[in-house]
């Protein structure tokens, strides 16, 4: 019986030191897929933009930043990603300022964000391979635990086994360019669609959310980043379908708070629903017609605010 357990054991050393090895060479490889959003916004270096989109496929999805840049003057990079909450953008604009400078961030803020109403509210498996980072290890011990890091850590190839349907390695094959964003500003080439989502979403604010959007604001003040909030277009069913008359406070009470100049377009569009592909889209067409309005609403507040000596770079 001894014996047994004497070779069990050496067995599952190998089988443990083997897999981690392997794990430890797949996890930095993951970045390579630029087909990701996150990996592709990650991987941005020795950049100068004057504005940076933040938020998640609200803004990915309805603001053009080449239009914005012809509109404007400005240079300008989409980091909206898909699905993204308060905590994965913060991550991802505290990994883009590491290697990269903006003179300001427009912060798309809606219900979504405040409520952490999202498909998978924290990204955990994009996250993983940038665990190098303070932040990040932070931001996942705050959001899955300290006993599920630990085990993630001490066992590498778990998280690969746990995500394995969300992770691209490129073992044997050159890793791709994106294809559905451009790969110098992050706008999106393609409108995607998917099954309207027709439930009602009763709203209560996050406060892990207030956080992370707490924590967005103190990076770019640190960094001497001007902060503005925004809202995009809904299409008028959104009445319906969310508890505007709680949410609508609740942001303009954040953005009070924290003294941040908020444009609100989400009942710009109400009267052309057909600018909206579901009830937080808009259509390639209604994505134009506002970063338009967006730009111009900029563009004005700038004449009429006092003249700002940019922060150097």
């Amino acid at each position: 019986m001894r014996n047994f357990l004497q070779k069990l054991l050496l067995f599952g050393l190998l089988f443990w030191g083997a897999n981690s090895i392997v794990a430890m060479i797949i996890a930095p490889r993951i970045r390579l897929n630029l087909h990701d959003k996150y990996h592709w916004v990650m991987s941005r270096k020795g950049e100068h933009f004057h504005t940076a989109l933040l938020g998640s496929s609200r803004v990915e999805n309805c603001v053009d930043a080449r239009e914005f840049h012809r509109i404007t003057g400005k240079r300008c990079v989409n980091l909206g990603v898909g699905g993204a909450g308060a905590a994965d953008q913060y991550l991802l604009l505290h990994g883009f300022l590491r290697d990269n400078t903006v003179d300001e961030v427009l912060l798309q803020l809606d219900y979504l964000t405040l409520m952490d109403y999202f498909t998978y509210g924290f990204r955990d498996y994009e996250w993983l391979c940038y665990d190098d980072s303070e932040s990040v290890r932070s931001a996942l011990i705050q959001q899955r635990g300290l006993i599920r890091c630990l085990f993630w850590k001490s066992v590498p190839f778990m998280r690969l086994m746990e995500f394995s349907s969300q992770y691209r390695y490129f073992f044997f094959e050159e890793p791709p360019n994106s294809t559905t964003w451009d790969s110098t500003d992050g706008s999106r080439l393609l409108s995607s669609g998917g099954a309207p989502d027709n439930s009602f979403a009763a709203f209560r604010v996050d406060p892990q959310s207030i956080e992370y959007l707490r924590k967005i604001q103190s990076l770019c003040r640190e960094r001497g980043i001007r902060l503005i909030a925004f809202q995009t277009p809904y299409p008028p069913v959104i009445e319906k379908l969310t508890d505007r008359s709680n949410s609508d406070p609740e942001i303009a009470r954040f953005c009070d708070e924290a003294k941040l100049p908020f444009h609100d377009f989400s009942r710009t569009f109400y009267d052309r629903p057909e600018l909206f592909y579901d009830r937080h889209h808009l259509t390639s067409t209604g994505s134009l017609a506002f970063t338009r309005l967006l730009g111009e609403a900029l563009k004005q507040a700038d004449k009429a605010a006092p003249t700002r000596q940019l922060p150097p770079h």
